[in-house]
């Protein structure tokens, strides 16, 4: 999922994040509901800042609408949080794809 500009606890970005050095994935846990248990992801820096926005890529499926935040941790201390402003395609969707795919290849190998 994408998400705008953070509102960094620290006040910047963790050092995994700056734009200014090379930036990579930052390993976190987003929580995406009050009270609701955090979910492992990584977090990545889009191109091109300013203002920096942000994709979130998380290790399980995720339930989330464009207009939620999302909280971001590392452990227990909250590292900040940003609005949701793109979701990535459905579990639905991409079973659609992952079958569309499967067809044509049975397709192609039985011609």
């Amino acid at each position: 999922l994408e998400v705008g500009e953070a509102a960094w606890i620290s006040g910047s970005p963790p050092g995994q994040l700056d734009s200014r050095a090379s930036p990579s994935a930052l390993a976190c846990s987003a929580r995406i509901r009050h009270r609701a248990p955090a979910i492992p992801c990584s977090v990545a820096a889009t191109e091109p800042p300013p203002p920096p926005q942000y994709t979130a890529r998380f290790a399980t499926p995720v339930n989330i609408a464009v207009g939620q935040t999302v909280a971001l941790y590392d452990g227990c201390r909250c590292l900040g949080g940003a609005q949701v402003i793109a979701r990535g395609p459905s579990l639905h969707e991409q079973g659609k794809e992952a079958g569309a795919a499967a067809a044509a290849r049975g397709a192609a190998s039985v011609g």
